[in-house]
């Protein structure tokens, strides 16, 4: 019986485990949640924190022991190293196990970019308040802190020469999960999803997408990303720069046997690698957004490498060409009513999904990061102004009562 490991069990993982029913495979999953949506899903269910690289290994080599397990799939969670090491336990293809704890820190990635001549933004590895004032006063702009080691913009914050550089360095460290702040230059410019397969040493570009900052002095000093959109609007010239940089990347770290994926920008000075994770993306990008637009599979063809099987990566070609957007929800703070208009907003032609994450008497706090939004829509159209416009008028529709 092919029994995968997929990982974790919350909503943006539900694609991957229709997916794998498809395909007919056995699924065990594992989640910190003793009620994560996913675990309806699957054949087995655990409750375990798949972040715990001890605890999670201890479980499968238990669980191996008895039922064999045929591949592990990290989908939309920035744990990679715990994946590559059962992927590394059970003998299965998937990131090594160097080149996953080098896609999640953050100073090491970029340093080894850097000495391979790839270019990325200006970095410096800050160790406390004054050598943040330092180095933003040296370069006089605006410049982006960040923990080393995090995701979904947690603990990241625009820094300038006028922000409080003891309050801004104290925030970036409560969010560091181990150790290490990083500074960066900010990059203005378009930004950039870009996401593929890495099979045999070949990088297959499966999803390109403009990442949408309009909220980028809105939510200032926070970084919050609303959505993205397909197609890009980049030439085609600067899509193919982005396209070599990225393998460039992918292959620099090491990452191969895996899926792959880039937050790039594209700069006055061309193009720039901000960051490359060894995992497949969240935010609904190759579970919803690419399959729509463009009708290929990532998830497949990732679920089918996992379990040692040919991915197939003929069929990571695209079949349509659809215009296709997501877009957040961002209530204000307080406590949650009532969420009015859902149906009304659901039934606006073109939407295709709309799920609202916080219900009536939860809590909710300042926006502060990816977690802090109240959920997404997703619609198509024949061109980009259409499935934007139909996504920002869903998100419209929608009221949030706070008290």
């Amino acid at each position: 019986m092919n029994r995968i490991l997929l990982l974790p069990a919350g909503i943006p993982q539900r694609e991957a485990f229709i997916q794998a029913k498809e395909l007919g495979l056995y699924i065990v999953t594992v989640d910190r949640s003793g009620a994560a949506p996913c675990f309806r899903l699957a054949d087995e269910h655990f409750s375990l924190d798949p972040g715990n690289e001890t605890e999670l290994l201890d479980f499968v080599a238990e669980y191996h022991f008895r039922k064999p397990l045929s591949g592990v799939l990290l989908v939309g969670c920035d744990i990679p190293v715990s994946c590559a090491k059962v992927a590394k336990f059970l003998g299965t293809p998937g990131i090594d196990v160097d080149s996953a704890k080098l896609t999640v820190d953050k100073f090491a990635m970029k340093k080894v970019l850097y000495q391979r001549g790839l270019a990325v933004p200006d970095f410096f590895e800050v160790k406390c308040a004054e050598d943040l004032k330092r180095h933003v006063h040296e370069f006089n702009c605006k410049m982006v802190l960040k923990p080393n080691d995090n995701c979904g913009a947690r603990g990241i914050l625009q820094i300038n020469p006028e922000s409080d550089f003891e309050a801004a360095f104290d925030y970036a460290r409560q969010n560091v999960k181990e150790s290490g702040v990083l500074l960066e230059k900010f990059e203005s410019g378009p930004q950039v999803s870009i996401e593929g397969l890495v099979y045999e040493g070949n990088v297959y570009v499966t999803g390109f997408a403009d990442r949408n900052y309009e909220f980028i002095d809105r939510f200032f000093p926070y970084i919050i990303e609303n959505g993205a959109t397909i197609p890009t609007a980049l030439s085609k010239s600067h899509q193919e720069e982005i396209i070599e940089l990225f393998s460039q990347g992918v292959k620099a770290l090491g990452i191969n046997n895996s899926v792959a994926k880039g937050d790039m920008v594209y700069t006055e000075e061309g193009a720039k690698i901000i960051e490359i994770a060894g995992r497949i993306s969240g935010g609904k990008f190759s579970s919803c957004l690419v399959p729509k637009a463009t009708g290929v599979n990532l998830l497949k063809a990732a679920l089918k490498l996992a379990n040692g099987q040919n991915p197939d990566v003929e069929s990571l070609q695209p079949t349509r060409n659809r215009s296709v957007a997501v877009r957040y929800f961002f209530p204000s703070g307080g406590k949650l009513s009532r969420i009015n208009n859902v149906e009304e907003a659901k039934s606006l032609l073109g939407i295709s999904e709309l799920v609202t994450t916080y219900e009536p008497g939860d809590c909710i706090s300042e926006i502060k990061c990816h977690a802090d939004r109240g959920g997404w829509v997703v619609s198509s159209g024949n061109t980009r102004t259409e499935a934007i416009r139909t996504a920002g008028k869903a998100v419209s529709t929608v009221e949030f009562e706070v008290e």
